[in-house]
C-alpha cells in the first residue's frame, strides 16, 4: 500500500534537502570569497610593508651619510659635540626603524602564506 501523505512526506523531504544543499552552496561561496578578500588585504599589507623597507633603507643611508659629513666636521674643529650625538641619534634612530619595517614585513610575508594555506602546522 501506499499513502498519499507519505508521498508528500518525501516531496517536502526533498524540498528540505535541496534547501539545505543550497545553504551549503551558499556557505562556500562565501567562504571562498573571504578567503579572496584575506589574500588580497595581505597583499596590499605586505606590498605597503615592502615600501616601507625600502624608504626606511634610504633613510639609513642618509642618516650615514649625515653621520660621515658631521663626524669630519668634528674632527676639523668646525662642528660640536651635540651635533656628533645628534647625527649618531639619527642613525641609531633609523636602524632600529629599518629592522621594525623588516619585522614587520616578515610578519606580513607569514600572514600572506596563512590566508593562501601555505604554512604547515
Amino acid at each position: 500500500r501506499w499513502n498519499i501523505f507519505t508521498g508528500l512526506q518525501r516531496h517536502f523531504q526533498i524540498q528540505k534537502e535541496k534547501i539545505e544543499l543550497e545553504k551549503l552552496g551558499n556557505g562556500i561561496a562565501q567562504y571562498q570569497n573571504l578567503i579572496i578578500t584575506e589574500i588580497g588585504n595581505a597583499e596590499l599589507v605586505l606590498g605597503n610593508a615592502l615600501r616601507k623597507v625600502e624608504v626606511q633603507k634610504s633613510n639609513i643611508g642618509l642618516a650615514n651619510s649625515i653621520y660621515k659629513v658631521v663626524i669630519e666636521k668634528y674632527k676639523e674643529g668646525v662642528g660640536s659635540n651635540l651635533e656628533v650625538i645628534d647625527a649618531d641619534t639619527s642613525l641609531k634612530e633609523a636602524q632600529i626603524n629599518y629592522y621594525n619595517a623588516l619585522y614587520d614585513a616578515l610578519i606580513a610575508k607569514i600572514d600572506l602564506d596563512k590566508a593562501r594555506g601555505n604554512l604547515n602546522k
